[in-house]
Protein backbone atom coordinates (compact mmCIF):
# COMPACT_ATOMS: atom_id res chain seq x y z
CA UNK A 1 0.00 0.00 0.00
CA UNK A 2 1.21 3.69 -0.69
CA UNK A 3 1.46 5.48 1.95
CA UNK A 4 3.20 9.11 1.14
CA UNK A 5 3.63 11.79 3.34
CA UNK A 6 5.22 14.94 4.62
CA UNK A 7 8.20 12.25 6.10
CA UNK A 8 9.10 11.13 2.23
CA UNK A 9 8.17 14.93 0.91
CA UNK A 10 10.66 16.32 3.40
CA UNK A 11 13.60 13.69 2.57
CA UNK A 12 13.48 13.85 -1.40
CA UNK A 13 12.94 17.55 -0.84
CA UNK A 14 14.35 19.07 2.10
CA UNK A 15 16.72 19.43 5.14
CA UNK A 16 17.51 17.56 8.22
CA UNK A 17 16.12 20.27 10.04
CA UNK A 18 13.17 20.22 8.20
CA UNK A 19 12.71 16.85 8.99
CA UNK A 20 13.32 17.16 12.59
CA UNK A 21 10.42 19.38 12.95
CA UNK A 22 8.04 17.50 10.55
CA UNK A 23 8.81 14.52 12.84
CA UNK A 24 8.15 16.17 15.81
CA UNK A 25 5.05 17.68 15.19
CA UNK A 26 2.28 17.32 17.74
CA UNK A 27 -0.54 15.09 16.95
CA UNK A 28 0.74 14.38 13.09
CA UNK A 29 0.70 11.39 11.73
CA UNK A 30 4.15 11.02 10.09
CA UNK A 31 4.58 7.43 9.17
CA UNK A 32 8.37 6.40 9.38
CA UNK A 33 7.95 3.49 7.60
CA UNK A 34 5.25 4.48 4.72
CA UNK A 35 5.98 3.23 1.12
CA UNK A 36 6.65 4.34 -2.20
CA UNK A 37 4.92 2.88 -5.56
CA UNK A 38 8.29 0.79 -5.50
CA UNK A 39 7.83 -0.26 -1.30
CA UNK A 40 10.81 1.66 -0.35
CA UNK A 41 10.32 3.61 2.79
CA UNK A 42 11.52 6.60 3.74
CA UNK A 43 14.90 5.47 4.63
CA UNK A 44 15.91 4.16 1.52
CA UNK A 45 14.88 7.37 -0.55
CA UNK A 46 17.01 8.77 1.94
CA UNK A 47 20.04 6.67 0.96
CA UNK A 48 19.44 6.67 -2.88
CA UNK A 49 20.25 10.45 -2.30
CA UNK A 50 23.82 9.68 -2.27
CA UNK A 51 26.48 9.28 0.75
CA UNK A 52 26.83 13.37 1.78
CA UNK A 53 26.09 14.36 5.01
CA UNK A 54 22.91 15.31 4.80
CA UNK A 55 21.46 12.25 3.58
CA UNK A 56 23.20 10.53 6.46
CA UNK A 57 21.62 12.90 8.41
CA UNK A 58 18.36 12.12 7.14
CA UNK A 59 19.01 8.17 8.06
CA UNK A 60 19.97 8.71 11.38
CA UNK A 61 16.86 10.95 12.23
CA UNK A 62 14.76 8.46 10.81
CA UNK A 63 15.89 5.48 12.96
CA UNK A 64 16.08 7.39 15.62
CA UNK A 65 12.11 7.78 15.22
CA UNK A 66 11.07 4.50 14.68
CA UNK A 67 12.11 3.67 11.17
CA UNK A 68 12.47 0.16 10.48
CA UNK A 69 15.68 -0.53 8.99
CA UNK A 70 14.91 -3.86 8.27
CA UNK A 71 12.03 -3.49 5.87
CA UNK A 72 12.72 -4.48 2.33
CA UNK A 73 11.15 -2.85 -0.93
CA UNK A 74 9.07 -4.58 -3.73
CA UNK A 75 12.92 -6.03 -5.25
CA UNK A 76 13.70 -7.42 -2.11
CA UNK A 77 16.46 -4.69 -1.69
CA UNK A 78 17.34 -3.27 2.54
CA UNK A 79 18.34 -0.59 3.68
CA UNK A 80 22.06 -1.66 3.99
CA UNK A 81 22.07 -2.32 0.04
CA UNK A 82 20.67 1.07 -0.52
CA UNK A 83 23.76 2.34 2.05
CA UNK A 84 25.93 0.30 0.67
CA UNK A 85 25.52 0.92 -3.28
CA UNK A 86 25.19 4.65 -2.34
CA UNK A 87 28.01 5.31 -0.34
CA UNK A 88 27.31 5.36 3.55
CA UNK A 89 29.89 3.71 4.45
CA UNK A 90 29.51 4.76 8.34
CA UNK A 91 25.88 3.97 8.36
CA UNK A 92 26.40 0.56 6.81
CA UNK A 93 29.02 -0.46 9.24
CA UNK A 94 27.01 0.43 12.05
CA UNK A 95 23.96 -1.41 9.94
CA UNK A 96 26.32 -4.92 9.65
CA UNK A 97 27.22 -4.39 13.64
CA UNK A 98 23.39 -4.52 14.52
CA UNK A 99 23.44 -7.77 13.80
CA UNK A 100 20.00 -7.59 11.58
CA UNK A 101 20.74 -8.38 8.46
CA UNK A 102 21.86 -11.99 6.88
CA UNK A 103 25.32 -11.35 5.58
CA UNK A 104 25.68 -14.75 4.91
CA UNK A 105 23.30 -14.99 1.88
CA UNK A 106 24.38 -11.35 1.07
CA UNK A 107 27.95 -13.17 0.25
CA UNK A 108 26.87 -16.10 -1.72
CA UNK A 109 24.94 -13.70 -4.15
CA UNK A 110 27.82 -11.75 -4.24
CA UNK A 111 30.36 -14.73 -5.12
CA UNK A 112 27.59 -15.67 -7.38
CA UNK A 113 27.70 -12.01 -9.38
CA UNK A 114 31.06 -11.63 -9.37
CA UNK A 115 32.55 -14.14 -11.48
CA UNK A 116 29.24 -13.99 -13.80
CA UNK A 117 30.36 -10.21 -14.04
CA UNK A 118 33.83 -11.15 -15.27
CA UNK A 119 32.46 -13.71 -17.10
CA UNK A 120 30.78 -10.75 -18.97
CA UNK A 121 33.69 -8.72 -19.77
CA UNK A 122 33.68 -6.75 -16.12
CA UNK A 123 36.92 -5.14 -15.52
CA UNK A 124 38.70 -6.43 -12.24
CA UNK A 125 39.09 -4.37 -9.42
CA UNK A 126 39.97 -4.03 -5.79
CA UNK A 127 36.34 -5.10 -4.75
CA UNK A 128 36.25 -8.36 -7.40
CA UNK A 129 39.42 -9.54 -6.21
CA UNK A 130 37.81 -9.48 -2.78
CA UNK A 131 34.65 -11.40 -3.52
CA UNK A 132 36.93 -13.92 -5.38
CA UNK A 133 38.45 -15.37 -2.56
CA UNK A 134 34.87 -15.37 -0.58
CA UNK A 135 34.59 -18.56 1.17
CA UNK A 136 30.86 -18.83 0.40
CA UNK A 137 31.43 -19.73 -3.46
Amino acid sequence: MIERSGVFDTVENGLPSQLRFVLRRPGSRMNVNGRNRFGQTPLMVAASRGGGRIATQFIQALIRSGADHTAKDCFQRDLLFYCVIFGHDSVSLSLIASGDFDLAGKLRCVAQIVPALMDMGAVQSRTTKAAQYCPMR
